[in-house]
């Protein structure tokens, strides 16, 4: 499922449909059973509200990647998939300011996403 499949109807409530190509990520923190991604979404091309995404009982899939690396990077595209065992795996692309792009991927049990 790509993120601007707006007809499917198999996708959770939390996920956003329209985007969110472009937002700044301000800051990635790990606590406890939650990954939260603090972004700037007002410059995002379409979803311009979501102010955190929240990841609840996660597993980061590419260890290559530093959370740390992805602050300060654009959110250029995502992935969600529905997995059978009622979990989903999201892979994330960023870019940086020098066209290098990281890709983050997450299993994880649920998510909630913060709005302005």
């Amino acid at each position: 499922m790509k993120n601007n499949d707006i007809q499917n109807q198999k996708l959770p409530d939390w996920y956003w449909t329209r985007g969110l190509h472009d937002a700044v990520v301000l800051l990635v923190i790990s606590r406890e059973n939650c990954l939260e991604i603090c972004l700037d979404s007002t410059n995002a091309m379409l979803e311009r509200d979501i102010k955190k995404i929240s990841l609840f009982n996660y597993k980061i899939q590419t260890p290559e990647v530093t959370l740390g690396d992805l602050e300060n990077t654009w959110w250029l595209r995502d992935n969600v998939q529905i997995l059978p065992n009622r979990r989903y795996l999201m892979e994330i692309i960023f870019e940086t300011g020098r066209r290098k792009r990281k890709t983050l991927t997450v299993l994880f049990k649920t998510a909630s996403i913060e709005r302005e």
